[in-house]
């Protein structure tokens, strides 16, 4: 445990799921309907309803016991999961899964109301609740659910197969329970085994989130997925859950690699592709970051470990990731602590020299930290390098990941700051909605004055005009957890608890905007630290940023200026190799949307909201007249994917192929989209960027 969630001594982790088991037949392997015995080495999960309306709360106590040291050490944000019905509800008679893999919740188990599934999850999270000491801020009802490996006869309890029509109403019953018992636990779905694409196979997490109904999606408000046998990283399901406003969370992934470099590798490429809030593994044996001996409770680490060390350690709550030009790196600043966290991998069997380059920070101070994981090091403090005139450069051995911290960096860009007391509903004010109470006399806060609510459900708004706005207040021993989103997004979740109170700190800031009117959103989620004394959420200022050099990350639409038409993909074809051209503006049309997603080096991935699939230039090609279509996200070394926007002014811009160097532009000969020298004042090669309603 110390091992796992010790920030002083282990990983540090913070985020912890909890299966709430199906039981086993207690007359497993005795023949006729009754199915052999889940192994407990195949995760035999007891139930608490150990038969219909009967619960013994004393079940699954070395799972509880699990949780409850996480949280004292201190674990804050957990999210319960159910890999399958109690084993009475299946139509199989056993929780290892149908006949055959077939879906096995029986019919007269649907519905929110007494004695169904959906009951019984919700009455074991308001159990946790209000006995245990653990709240869940997500329910997961499914696991792998697409999927037909979970047979009757298997000896595993890890999933349960449903129809998509059986997904759509667990999701819905699930949610209408929760709100039947005022719990503050939302859904979360569908946990599927892959990330995938919107035009790959059936039993996707994109394709099955693809296909959901609006009532379902209504019903969840956070999107789960592993990421097993994919491609690494999901720029389709980045869009999709953007699109749709849904907290995206890679929920597991494991290997038997022990060398640490797949891990470090997935991590790479979520953080940068799919772009989770959350991301956790699913064992600490798979991936191999640990080798254990459960007959003499004994374990010993592997490289993997160390390697995984290197980002839990240092990139801590408080971090916000920012743009790096380097693939094969992660950066993270913390503005509290003015530190900047720089994770770099090198998986050559060659050293890597590189150089970073420190100039929009100011104050970096002397030197890097160095801390590194090699065949020579694990986990080991290598001193320091020199920054000098804002950039540093050092050598990577082989096979290694190293990190880098650099206190004393400061990060300001000039912004108009609203104070907490200058109250409405237009433009630069916060707008307060529910039990909020004010202090005029404050030392400390800005402007010595701030509102405060402990009221669950509470929140404020600020609409505000520009790209970016930047959160500060204060952080106390009574904080709770916050959520933040904007323009009625997804949901970030930020702990204000604090042992010793802080005031006029930042916490929070939004992505890079359109340029255009957003609305901010604060609010009060009950959900507290453990070690917190209460759910308090403070509003003190907002810093809003109106300009910065850069178009916005988000989903736009992009006008050509000759026409006036929407850049779209034709026939709203899911497939590679769709055909891009322009046609009249339709209202909800997502084949006439576009994600813009910074690659980290300025330029801008540009991907289909409809497909989930990269705008590109057809087999790379380096000629006028090269056909530009759709494809699957091929990686970062795919630059005939990857597009610059030059600000021509006015909002209008041209976009240019990185690896070519051509323009995009409307053929007007064919009507369709393809690349071309730039000609100055060739409204064809010129498009509007307009922030997607």
């Amino acid at each position: 445990m110390q091992a796992l969630f010790s920030p002083a001594t282990g990983l540090g982790l913070t985020y912890l799921r909890y299966n709430i088991g199906g039981g086993n037949d207690p007359l497993c392997g005795t023949g006729g309907p009754h199915y052999v015995c889940i192994s407990p080495s195949y995760h035999a999960t007891p139930g608490y309803e150990t038969s219909n309306g009967t619960y013994d709360w004393t079940q699954d106590a070395n799972q509880r016991w699990v949780a409850a040291a996480a949280q004292s050490m201190g674990a804050n944000l957990f999210e319960a999961s159910s890999y399958s019905p109690p084993y009475w509800m299946t139509i199989s008679g056993t929780s290892e899964g149908g006949v055959g893999g077939t879906a096995n919740l029986a019919p007269g188990y649907f519905g929110s109301g007494s004695g169904t599934f959906a009951d019984y999850l919700t009455t074991v999270a308001n159990h946790f609740n209000t006995s245990f000491g653990i709240t869940f801020h997500h329910l997961e009802p499914l696991n792998e659910s697409g999927q037909n490996w979970w047979p009757a006869g298997e000896t595993k309890q890890e999933g349960a197969a449903f129809t998509l029509v059986g997904q759509q109403q667990t999701i819905q019953d699930l949610q209408k329970s929760l709100v039947n018992k005022g719990l503050l636990t939302q859904v979360a779905a569908m946990d599927e085994y892959q990330e995938g694409v919107l035009n790959s196979p059936a039993q996707t997490t994109a394709n099955e989130f693809y296909s959901y109904d609006s009532a379902t999606l209504g019903a969840m408000t956070a999107l789960n997925t592993h990421g097993y046998a994919s491609p690494l990283g999901s720029v389709a399901l980045a869009t999709s859950a953007l699109q749709q406003g849904k907290r995206l969370t890679m929920s597991e992934w494991g290997s038997n690699d022990t060398t640490g470099q797949e891990i470090s590798n997935q991590i790479l490429a979520d953080i940068n592709l799919t772009r989770p809030v959350a991301w956790t593994i699913w064992q600490p044996d798979w991936p191999g970051l640990v080798n254990i001996d459960y007959a003499n409770q004994a374990f010993t680490q592997n490289e993997a470990y160390y390697i995984f060390e290197q980002y839990t350690r240092f990139i801590r709550p408080g971090f916000q990731f920012i743009s790096i030009a380097d693939p094969q790196s992660l950066a993270a600043f913390n503005e509290q602590t003015k530190t900047l966290a720089i994770v770099t991998q090198n998986w050559n069997s060659t050293v890597r020299n590189m150089t970073y380059h420190l100039s929009n920070f100011s104050g970096a101070g002397a030197g890097a930290a160095v801390y590194q994981t090699s065949p020579a090091a694990s986990f080991a403090s290598l001193g320091s390098v020199a920054i000098v005139n804002g950039s540093f450069s050092y050598t990577a051995p082989a096979n290694s990941v190293t990190t880098f911290l650099i206190g004393n960096a400061s990060y300001a860009p000039q912004a108009m700051i609203v104070n907490d007391n200058t109250s409405g509903t237009g433009n630069n004010q916060f707008n307060y909605i529910g039990a909020w109470t004010y202090n005029g006399s404050q030392a400390g806060r800005y402007d010595n004055d701030s509102h405060w609510s402990n009221s669950t459900g509470s929140y404020y708004t600020v609409q505000f005009s520009g790209q970016q706005a930047r959160v500060f207040a204060s952080m106390a021993a009574d904080g709770g957890i916050a959520a933040f989103s904007v323009d009625n997004g997804a949901e970030t979740y930020f702990d204000t608890y604090a042992p010793v109170g802080a005031d006029n700190v930042f916490l929070f800031a939004t992505p890079t905007l359109p340029q255009g009117t957003h609305t901010l959103k604060v609010r009060v989620t009950g959900l507290m630290n453990p070690a917190s004394s209460g759910s308090t959420v403070v509003a003190d200022r907002i810093d809003v940023v109106s300009l910065t050099p850069s178009a916005g990350q988000g989903i736009y639409t992009i006008v050509n200026s000759k026409n006036g038409f929407d850049l779209e993909v034709n026939s709203a074809s899911l497939a590679d190799g769709g055909l891009v051209d322009t046609y009249q503006d339709v209202a909800g049309a997502k084949n006439e949307h576009w994600n813009l997603m910074a690659a980290g080096d300025g330029s801008y991935r540009i991907v289909n909201v409809n497909s989930g699939l990269d705008l590109e230039v057809n087999r790379a090609s380096q000629s006028n007249g090269g056909v530009v279509d759709q494809w699957e996200d091929s990686g970062p070394g795919a630059l005939n994917e990857r597009w610059n926007l030059v600000s021509l002014g006015g909002g209008s811009y041209r976009i240019v192929n990185v690896n070519s160097g051509l323009d995009l532009e409307l053929n007007a000969a064919t009507g369709l989209i393809d690349q071309s020298q730039d000609v100055p004042d060739a409204t064809n090669q010129h498009w509007v960027l307009l922030m997607s309603q």
